[in-house]
């Protein structure tokens, strides 16, 4: 063991090579960062040697320089402003370089693809509005453009490499769940952002919960006065939807607001066949199943921000969604003996469920004082959330010999109050602290009606009703310490107390959790050379149920089948680690290890009476080893943007639930395709084809069969409009999932609908800098 691990480093250690640094701020006349400004680093024969665009702070970074005489010239929009000779044998630091900006900014046109920087558990993307692919784009469009994201088509999911749902951060705070999160990035232009930083190992200074990654979009401060945008969508499936998302933002001396709105009009076809068998009583039920929901919706948002001064931001925002829900479904159910063609009973059920006044509504005010000039900074967050949810489900049943018909109406209530502070203290030499503390204060009621129809009324069951409340407080504490060593290594370490109080009351019955956890965060980075880096991050979470898991009422789906949740339901413990190899700047490989116990998850049962029971309850302990591989590169004169993912995934999990065995092996294959082409030398014509493949795969919900994706688009921007056609799922299969367990067995088939779509946006406002510049594009590939 210990020669492979001599090899190893070995192995590290000659890639690396003998290399300087050079490093300098750009600043106008006045002291403001410059941003876009190109540094060149020409040889003694004035060959172009190394070349750098500036960032939105005016700082540079020239890496792996060899010893040398070099003569340093800096151009801003293709003129010579600044030129140094200088003598390299070791690293150096030009300090502050002051140029004369006097270009006019009014149309100038900026060409340069994306930036994408690994740091310790994050990539950082930069140069974002200059480059075509967020020209008159909204941001949650743009995201999916990263190699690294996945957006869904539909517009309802973004996700990090072979994670689930990432979590949505702006300006490095929560704003209010995932549908606030996704309306605010439809509603924002791309061109807005600063920078992306898409963390995918959260360290210890972020919640143990967060399991799936972090996206955290920095949004830039645009130049004094008004800018807009205005996007239409229209969608046709199987039914038509539409929506409207619109952004406005004002910036004058001290103050800076966004704000905007989403409007959705929202209607979905859901068909599924399921049959069940069960083997102990062997009887069989057959189901067909229809639906049609409708779902609108009105989603403001507003985000205050007013530098108090030089050194302190007071900062405020409210985002809401109001939805009008409503469902129709209809199921025809058939009870036969196994094995025989003759039906014994038949059974229609029809059940109309309407939620006409949904609301999230989530308030914060946040504090920043930087306490020095090399970004040290103590920053207080205070956030309240509210939830309110009442549906009327009335369920008519049908049966051969006679009809009954229930009335469910669940009423939830959800109320959170969380505050945060976090202080960070950045040191000379590179080093840094951070420390901080969080408290939560959570509290969900719920009132369950379930009633009878007695020809008059619905009446209330008293043994099925009822009332459950409950409540928790988290308490977390973290300490987060990053040391640099020497140009190459980078190390991060951190721990994260946290102290869980659980209380649900359901009548006399009460469930009490009491937990403390520790979680420790360990990340390092190696920078081998300029082509090869290497990272390894390890961490460990906590996944706890949602509020409504708690809940023990039984909610029925048909006359045979219901839902069930659980009070007692634990949370799920997990170590991952991940190593990752970056080389040649085009290919990146990766190896995740999982451990996971106290797995819980929602799976059908059939029961020994013949009902059909969907649970939530902890079955059991798991791990996953994940492969995976990606190409990403530009052809053609950076004209075709190319990313190829292809990945492996082997699971094993071990559980049991009522003395079933619900242990599986899963083996899955993954491929994804991303391309865009720019259709003409302005690249504002974009061809967009993405397809996705998986293979078959294996979890507690059953095996489901091969998946195949593509989706098409074709945009189109002239001057501040922007036409979008497209189509997605235009090769998805209908989803299978089947199960064969001793017990019982089942096979459900869902239909998948071909969905086409426009989109047209239009933006407005004081827009500088607008796009890229023809005459940069000779130093385009040397940036880049």
């Amino acid at each position: 063991m210990n020669l492979k691990i001599l090899f190893l480093f070995s192995f590290i250690t000659s890639i690396c090579y003998c290399q300087n640094t050079i490093t300098g701020k750009i600043v106008d006349n006045e002291n403001n960062p410059i941003e876009y400004a190109v540094v060149y680093l020409h040889n003694k024969d004035s060959v172009n040697v190394k070349s750098e665009l500036s960032d939105e702070n005016g700082l540079f970074t020239l890496k792996d320089v060899a010893n040398g005489s070099y003569k340093l010239i800096i151009q801003y929009f293709s003129e010579n402003s600044y030129t140094q000779s200088i003598n390299v044998t070791s690293n150096i630091d030009l300090k502050v370089i002051s140029i004369n900006s006097i270009t006019s900014l009014d149309e100038i046109v900026l060409v340069a693809n994306l930036k994408i920087k690994k740091e310790l558990g994050k990539y950082v993307v930069t140069n974002i509005s200059s480059s075509p692919l967020s020209k008159n784009k909204d941001s949650y469009d743009f995201l999916g453009t990263i190699p690294i994201i996945n957006n869904g088509a539909d517009g309802n999911s973004i996700n990090i490499k072979n994670k689930k749902d990432a979590i949505i951060l702006i300006n490095g705070r929560e704003v209010g769940g995932s549908e606030i999160a996704l309306n605010i990035l439809k509603s924002t232009p791309a061109e807005n952002i600063k920078k992306i930083e898409i963390i995918t190992n959260p360290s210890s200074n972020y919640s143990a919960s967060n399991q799936n990654g972090i996206i955290n979009i920095i949004l830039k401060k645009h130049d004094e006065g008004w800018k807009g945008s205005v996007a239409f969508r229209d969608s046709q499936s199987y039914y038509n939807s539409q929506s409207v998302n619109t952004n406005l933002s004002y910036s004058k001396n001290n103050w800076f607001l966004t704000s905007g709105i989403g409007i959705n009009n929202n209607r979905f076809k859901l068909i599924q066949n399921s049959i069940f068998e069960d083997y102990i009583n062997e009887n069989k039920t057959s189901i067909n199943y229809d639906s049609s929901s409708k779902n609108k919706s009105i989603s403001p948002f507003i985000n205050i921000n007013y530098d108090i001064n030089s050194k302190q931001n007071i900062g405020l925002q409210l985002n809401s969604s109001f939805r009008n829900n409503s469902t129709i479904e209809t199921s025809f159910n058939e009870y036969r003996s196994l094995n025989v063609t003759s039906i014994d009973s038949i059974n229609y059920s029809k059940i109309n469920s309407n939620n006409p006044n949904f609301k999230n509504l989530f308030l914060n005010v946040n504090y920043t004082l930087k306490t020095d000039s090399i970004g040290s900074n103590l920053e207080l967050n205070v956030y309240k959330y509210n939830q309110y949810s009442k549906t009327q489900i009335k369920n008519d049943f049908l049966w051969t010999n006679f009809n009954q018909s229930i009335l469910q109406i669940p009423e939830i209530k959800t109320n959170l109050y969380k505050i945060n502070a976090d202080y960070t203290q950045n040191f000379r030499n590179e080093d840094g602290i951070k420390l901080g503390l969080s408290f939560n204060d959570g509290e969900i009621k719920n009132d369950f009606f379930y009633g009878n129809f007695n020809g008059l009324e619905y009446t209330s069951d008293p043994l099925r009703s009822n009332k459950f409340t409950y409540s928790d407080k988290t308490l977390a504490l973290y300490f987060l310490y990053q040391k640099l060593f020497g140009d190459n290594w980078e190390t991060e370490i951190g721990l994260r107390w946290e102290n869980y109080k659980g209380l649900g009351i359901s009548g006399v019955n009460k469930a009490i959790q009491n937990n403390n956890y520790l979680f420790p965060s360990i990340s390092i980075l190696f920078n081998a050379s300029e082509n090869h880096e290497f990272s390894l991050d390890y961490r460990s979470s906590i996944i706890r149920p949602p509020y409504n898991y708690y809940n023990p009422n039984i909610l029925y789906t048909s006359p045979n089948s219901y839902k069930i949740s659980n009070s007692n339901l634990l949370p799920i413990l997990s170590h991952s680690v991940n190593f990752n190899y970056s080389f040649f700047k085009h290919y990146s490989f990766d190896i995740e290890f999982d451990t996971a116990k106290n797995i819980f998850n929602d799976f059908d049962i059939v029961l020994p009476n013949g009902l059909i029971q969907t649970t939530t309850d902890n079955y059991g302990k798991g791990y996953e080893l994940w492969f995976d591989f990606t190409y990403s590169n530009h052809f053609f004169n950076e004209r075709w943007n190319f990313t190829a993912s292809l990945s492996y995934i082997y699971e094993k999990s071990k559980g049991v639930y009522n003395q079933i065995d619900l242990g599986y092996k899963n083996n899955e294959w993954g491929l994804k395709l991303k391309n865009y082409y720019y259709l003409n030398k302005k690249k504002d014509a974009i061809l967009n084809l993405i397809y996705g493949y998986g293979s078959i795969n294996r979890s507690v919900l059953g095996e489901m069969n091969a998946m195949h994706s593509l989706t098409i688009e074709l945009s189109k921007s002239y001057k501040n409009w922007n036409l979008t056609l497209g189509g997605y799922d235009l090769l998805q299969p209908d989803l299978r999932l089947t199960e064969n367990k001793p017990e019982y067995g089942f096979f459900k088939e869902r239909q998948y609908f071909k969905t086409g779509y426009f989109r047209l946006s239009y933006f407005f406002g004081n827009n500088k800098v607008k796009t890229i510049s023809k005459k940069q594009d000779d130093i385009n590939e040397r940036i880049n």
